[in-house]
């Protein structure tokens, strides 16, 4: 699975989502863009998980096929990677297994670390696992970077095809509210607004749908940890300005997000499992910590507003200990709460036709260190 440069890559982070990376697989097998791209997939899930994705994938209706080159040009931390070509186009795909679930930055790191040091790409694409993209979603985000200079750029986000109004073009950080704002949420999806304006307001473009820079990449990358989950795309965003890059919106890049409804990073209207709602609370405090000290306690006085708005749904006792967790400066996977999803570990994906690289063909990093070789 050589591929000569350039080529852009597009990282997606699974949890147990076959069938949503499988419809997104498909969306990009349609994708009309130069260079050529290569999907790199982190499943966090576990062994059984990364089986049932394979399985997934190159059954006879699946998006991909097997590939029959596993030769790679660097070295990984993957237990298991798959070597994949969508159906239609065959471009490249690659499917790693996770040793652990590194949450969602974790699951980013774990391929563009190792990418930072490979020549031939210019900018990366991260995409959710549920979302589709139109044809010229790519070229657009590619073509806004250069046109404006940007180090992020986000896409369109809407929820269904037909949609008639946007989810919303990034995001904004609101200090006094302790809370994110989707910057023009519901606006028509018809209108196009001034880019600067649009820009001025942006903290951060939607992690549903991110282009990052070559450049931008070098000054992020490894992107921090220690949120696992929630706040990521708007730490990445306010990283990104402080080390001078600019943000931005691609009208042009059209991308539905059916889960976008679901309210993330920084939202005061908590939703969501036990899980979502802890990490909400504990990530907004290490948010406010790294990037915003003295606007801290001020913070925890209104997450506490924000913990009590849950009493009538039930949440107040998971939000009051994510808060707690937050003040006590913890940070990285809350291992009680996922420790019910383990999966045990598997070495092949039974049925599947997908045939599992060796470690030496693989060129896995010895003693969990990420190396490259051209």
């Amino acid at each position: 699975m050589n591929v000569d440069p350039p080529f852009t890559p597009i990282v997606i982070v699974s949890y147990r989502t076959a069938d949503d990376v499988a419809a997104c697989l498909t969306s990009l097998d349609a994708l009309q863009t130069e260079p050529t791209i290569i999907v790199y997939i982190c499943e966090n899930g576990g062994g059984a998980a990364w089986n049932d994705l394979c399985t997934t994938l190159v059954r006879p209706d699946g998006a991909c096929t097997p590939a029959e080159d596993l030769s790679l040009p660097f070295r990984h931390d993957f237990n298991r990677i798959a070597c994949l070509r969508l159906r239609q186009s065959g471009r490249s795909v690659l499917v790693g297994g996770a040793p652990e679930n590194l949450g969602y930055s974790g699951g980013i790191n774990a391929w563009l670390m190792p990418l930072m040091r490979y020549p031939g790409w210019h900018g990366c694409w991260i995409l959710n696992p549920d979302t589709l993209v139109a044809p010229d979603a790519l070229t657009a985000l590619m073509v806004q970077a250069v046109n404006r200079n940007l180090g992020m750029v986000g896409s369109r986000l809407i929820a269904t095809p037909l949609a008639t109004r946007i989810i919303n073009r990034g995001l904004h950080w609101r200090p006094v509210l302790a809370s994110t704002s989707a910057v023009d949420q519901n606006a028509l999806a018809s209108f196009e607004p001034d880019p600067e304006a649009t820009e001025a307001l942006l903290d951060a473009p939607s992690g549903a749908s991110l282009y990052l820079t070559r450049s931008c990449a070098e000054a992020l990358v490894p992107l921090d940890e220690r949120y696992f989950l929630y706040f990521e795309d708007i730490d990445w965003g306010v990283r990104a300005r402080l080390a001078g890059f600019r943000l931005g919106y691609a009208h042009n890049s059209v991308v539905i997000h059916p889960g976008g409804r679901s309210l993330g990073s920084g939202s005061s209207d908590f939703v969501g499992s036990p899980l979502a709602i802890y990490l909400q609370f504990r990530n907004r405090l290490l948010f406010v910590r790294t990037h915003y000290p003295r606007w801290w306690g001020w913070t925890a006085l209104m997450s506490s507003l924000h913990a009590l708005r849950l009493l009538p749904r039930g949440g107040f006792g998971i939000a009051a200990r994510g808060l707690l967790a937050g003040l006590r400066g913890e940070t990285g996977r809350p291992g009680r709460l996922i420790a019910r999803h383990h999966i045990p570990g598997s070495r092949h994906a039974p049925g599947s036709g997908v045939t599992i690289a060796s470690p030496s063909r693989l060129n896995r990093a010895p003693d969990g260190q990420p190396d490259v070789r051209p």
